[in-house]
């Protein structure tokens, strides 16, 4: 903690600014659990002073895991979001759930559910969903079997993926593959 923190300041590293920064609602419990791993660490002759300090922090984060999101400004999307979105975009082929994502940022996959829908305007999962649809796409464009291009954007249980498909495009694989093929003369499945 004190390699963290090493001024023994952990309110600066929490505390509201001023209203129009304010990311997160701090509740009286979540500033008196900061104030007292802040009081722990001035008191480095006590036994296991580190330690005491460390669970209040984590205390308090397990309290902001929970506490609502304020919005800040039209245009203010939360660095962690930001990060978020952006593991997804690298990642989509490889996430099966959003409990992967959750866990990859310590958060709840509800907290972050609601925060990214928040922010996107969309779930999480059909975000990843959207994202392998379109991959699996450009590979029908560009001449792909259907059930490879299932298989290589994530899709596993191909009925499932011939619903979604119909779904997120409005016509089955074979039709999508039959009007959008690349001027390469590959055939269609």
């Amino acid at each position: 903690i004190a390699n963290i923190f090493p001024d023994n300041k952990i309110m600066d590293f929490v505390r509201i600014k001023n209203d129009s920064s304010s990311v997160f609602e701090l509740n009286e419990k979540m500033i008196a659990l900061v104030k007292l791993a802040e009081q722990e660490l001035r008191n480095a002759d006590s036994p296991y002073f580190a330690t005491r300090a460390y669970l209040n922090i984590c205390s308090f984060f397990v309290e902001l895991s929970d506490c609502k999101l304020i919005p800040l400004a039209n245009n203010y999307t939360p660095h962690f979001i930001i990060e978020i979105k952006e593991y997804i975009d690298k990642n989509y082929l490889t996430i099966h759930s959003v409990t992967e994502v959750a866990q990859k940022f310590f958060f709840s996959r509800e907290y972050i559910s609601r925060s990214f829908r928040q922010y996107y305007n969309t779930p999480v999962y059909e975000y990843i969903l959207k994202r392998k649809m379109i991959y699996c796409c450009i590979l029908l464009q560009q001449g792909e079997h259907i059930e490879n291009a299932a298989h290589r954007a994530g899709f596993y249980n191909i009925p499932s993926f011939f619903k979604l498909f119909r779904k997120f495009n409005g016509c089955t694989p074979s039709e999508y593959k039959a009007k959008n093929s690349s001027v390469l003369g590959k055939s269609s499945d």
